[in-house]
């Protein structure tokens, strides 16, 4: 009897399967009861919909049951992700459940994901500096910021036009995800809201506390301590803004959003107000405060620009053991983040499919954080971080709010760090991390390259490459135990049958970090450039082709086996930061507004009147041309004003004589859009 109970406890029953995405990504928690002894399993298959072939991906991570006691256990489940997928594309994805003590299933789920947020505008407005009036044309345009607040509906575009617009604009109307309220910004530089100095907690540019569908676009928001404020928001999109709070200690904020969904900021240049080249000279350490502050779930943050901040980039708001708004399904990539005197990216108190992937994280005291996790998984994927002052990773317990919260659950792949101390230096306990072909270098003398005292369950290192600093007679030091090379900390651990012993050489260029030790004396030190490392690999490198294949992570890889490191020899380098305006795609390039176009009569004997309609004032171009194509006729090449429009064809040529019976084509033009009526002339 007791073995039948041990094995019905250990037995699986599957559950609930949920399943979501952002841009790049798709998620997956796989709800369970039993399996108290932890080997249940999930393998993952994806496949585009309508192909026939299923393409395998990394498993799902089981996550750790029975280890939390603080009221943040995440749950019986396993979790994990599909990364590269194609935006607004529809797949299907197979996942297969099994058991050894019993339980078994395979589900088959379908899922889209998501498009990066588009203009799509049903009416047009202009924005001036001002105070109230106007009725949004080009010629009469409505006077503050407010003003156009006052009317704004799902779908409506207002062009805010150069300028200086004082004090905090809060936005009291909300879009729909398929017609969004947009603010855009003529000009980043010369639309300037300007938060007047504000130092409190509600001192913004942009208020947008619950708001959804709403985008801040294309322009600098300055002044204030935290220049955007949208807690509670759904959908809220801040793209290619300049963003530049006052000088204030920690509290300052470039961009928050606390119990938030579905963000996307993107493209913009957040400068903050930290002091790197004075941290802890005078003892000071928290400086800089916190360039984009998230929590919720859906959140896309990509291709920012982020320098001089505490944390970079920070989730979840909260920091409390029970957080009120669990953060999960988050993509953070490509973006650039220079000088945090913290953490470059920080997602502490987050719980599943938390992603950060292809980010370069140059100069910060920390390069990546989960301290703590909530299960799991939390990925880093293929980032460049070098001059790491304390850590490249901080995966320990946290102690900062009166207990101890456990941690748990990493995805480690493919990333390339360089830093000051040790190649990796864990200062505390984290639980069931997988580390693979990553390239680990250090700086510190007199000391292992890889430093871990404390006992680490769960953790599973393979294809790693660590340097030995100064010929120090031991590479490794893991739980108390030295080991001298990788073979030696294979043969004694298990871990690491593929790691790789090189040195910084390996690297097109990589200089040892100075100042390997932090002290309050030349505190962090002259902060590295882009300019001055080039992390990619050197050819003929010993990490060259070296690494382990993983599906859905490393396809494609270019020689016999994926390279060691963030870079594949040969691929281009991400592009890190905010990205040139792209004419097909960027919405600064407005979409244009139908154009209506009609004759009548039709047919005609004599004349005809040609009607039209403009969204807003423009240079238009009305023409006749035959059935050859030949032009016949020029009515109008000159600038309208917005509204209905009427001109008569009289059926003659340019110079004058009759046109011959037949059909001709009027066709309408003006910048970026194009409209043609058929018309018949008989005689």
């Amino acid at each position: 009897m007791p073995g039948a109970a041990a094995a019905q406890v250990n037995g699986t029953t599957p559950g609930t399967l949920t399943a979501y995405t952002t841009v790049l990504s798709a998620g997956f928690e796989w709800f369970i009861t039993g399996d108290d002894n932890g080997n249940c399993s999930v393998t993952l298959e994806y496949r585009k919909l309508g192909d026939v072939t299923w393409k395998p991906a990394q498993p799902l991570l089981r996550v750790e049951h029975g280890l939390w006691t603080h009221g943040e256990d995440p749950g019986n489940l396993l979790a994990g992700s599909l990364f590269f997928l194609q935006p607004g594309t529809s797949y299907e994805a197979r996942l297969t459940l099994s058991d050894p003590d019993g339980g078994a299933d395979q589900r088959i789920v379908g899922f889209t994901t998501r498009t990066e947020p588009r203009i799509s505008p049903t009416r047009i407005l202009y924005v001036v500096p001002g105070a109230g009036g106007g009725s949004g044309s080009q010629t009469d345009p409505l006077r503050g910021l407010a003003a156009a607040d006052a009317i704004a509906q799902p779908g409506d575009l207002f062009l805010v036009q150069p300028g200086t617009y004082h004090g905090r604009l809060t936005v009291k109307h909300d879009g729909t995800v398929d017609h969004p309220i947009v603010y855009l910004g003529v000009s980043q530089s010369g639309v300037i809201l300007d938060g007047d100095g504000g130092t409190t907690s509600v001192s913004n540019c942009v208020g947008l506390i619950s708001r959804r569908y709403v985008t801040i676009q294309n322009m600098s928001l300055v002044n204030c301590l935290r220049p955007v404020d949208a807690d509670s928001s759904v959908g809220i999109t801040i793209k290619q803004c300049l963003i530049q709070p006052v000088n204030q200690p920690l509290e300052v904020q470039g961009i928050r959003a606390a119990i938030s969904r579905d963000l996307f900021i993107s493209d913009n240049t957040v400068l903050m107000t930290g002091q790197w080249a004075t941290i802890g000279r005078t003892g000071a350490y928290g400086t800089g405060g916190y360039g984009i502050l998230i929590e919720g779930t859906g959140h896309v943050v990509c291709h920012n620009t982020i320098v001089e901040a505490w944390d970079g980039i920070s989730i979840p708001v909260t920091g409390t053991a029970v957080p009120a708004c669990i953060t999960s399904n988050v993509d953070i990539y490509e973006n650039y983040i220079d000088r945090a005197s913290d953490d470059g990216i920080q997602a502490d108190a987050t719980h599943h499919n938390v992603r950060i992937f292809r980010n370069r994280l140059l100069n910060s005291g920390s390069g990546v954080s989960f301290q703590p996790a909530f299960g799991g998984p939390g990925y880093v994927l293929y980032n460049e971080m070098y001059n790491n002052r304390i850590e490249p990773y901080k995966f320990h317990q946290e102690t900062y709010y009166g207990w101890t919260q456990e941690t748990s659950g990493f995805v480690v792949f493919h990333n390339t760090t360089f830093c000051n101390r040790n190649a990796w230096y864990e200062s505390g306990i984290w639980r069931h991390g997988k580390f693979r072909n990553n390239l680990m270098l250090g700086g510190r003398t007199n000391t292992p390259s890889l430093l871990m005292d404390y006992t680490e369950v769960g953790a599973d290192f393979d294809g790693d490459a660590l340097n030995r600093v100064a010929a120090y007679p031991t590479l490794v030091r893991y739980i108390s135990v030295s080991y001298a090379d990788m073979p030696a900390f294979n043969r004694g651990t298990g871990h690491e049958p593929h790691g790789l012993e090189l040195t910084p050489a390996a690297l097109i260029n990589a200089p040892t970090p100075h100042n390997p030790e932090w002290n309050y004396t030349d505190g962090y030190g002259a902060a590295y450039t882009p300019a001055d490392i080039d992390l990619r690999l050197a050819p003929g490198s010993a990490a060259l082709d070296r690494g382990v294949p993983l599906a859905n992570i490393n396809d494609g890889f270019l020689g016999s086996a994926p390279d060691l490191g963030c870079y594949e020899f040969g691929v281009a380098l991400p592009l890190y930061g905010p990205r040139p305006p792209d004419p097909t795609t960027s919405a600064l390039e407005l979409p244009a507004a139908p154009l209506a176009l009609d004759a009548e009569p039709n047919p005609f004997a004599t004349a005809t009147t040609i009607r039209f309609e403009l969204p807003q004032r423009d240079a238009i171009a009305l023409r006749v041309y035959d059935v050859r194509g030949a032009l016949v006729r020029t009515l109008a090449d000159q600038e309208f004003a917005a509204g209905p429009h009427a001109l008569a064809w009289d059926g003659r040529s340019a110079g004058g004589a009759p046109a011959a019976p037949g059909v001709y084509f009027v066709r309408l033009n003006r910048p970026g859009a194009e409209a043609t009526r058929r018309i018949a002339l008989v005689r």
